[in-house]
């Protein structure tokens, strides 16, 4: 499929486009490339800063996943207040990567000790 520009140049439409294209400046291919990689990686490194701005660093409900019939949440959740109310990480640290390493680099994680039971099968093998 040839298209007939201006006066009589057999020039196809893929070459106008790429034509069209050298005339655009590369710093403007630049921009657009940064804006594109910045975007992904907002989502990517699940930042949550602008957000939180838009929002006026009010915070979120918290959210819970949780069966309905669950009775650890009627004993113990439903009664801790601050499960209903709102959470805001702090700004320098909108990402949960961010706070996981900064956690990791220079915090001090508590220390706990887990210990499951074994595991019992029909036939008497056990997993520790």
């Amino acid at each position: 499929m040839e298209a007939v520009a201006g006066g009589g140049g057999g020039e196809s439409a893929g070459e106008l486009l790429l034509r069209a294209a050298e005339m655009v400046p590369a710093e403007h291919y630049a921009l657009a490339a940064l804006a594109v990689v910045s975007v992904l990686a907002y989502g990517f490194l699940e930042l949550h800063f602008l957000g939180d701005l838009l929002r006026g660093f009010r915070g979120g409900r918290v959210e819970l996943t949780f069966h309905p019939a669950s009775e650890i949440y009627h004993r113990v959740a439903s009664k801790c207040r601050s499960l209903h109310g709102r959470y805001l990480a702090t700004p320098w640290l909108a990402s949960p990567h961010l706070q996981t390493l900064f956690l990791g680099i220079s915090g001090r994680p508590p220390s706990f000790t887990y210990k499951s039971p074994p595991v019992v099968y029909g036939n008497d093998e056990k997993i520790n």
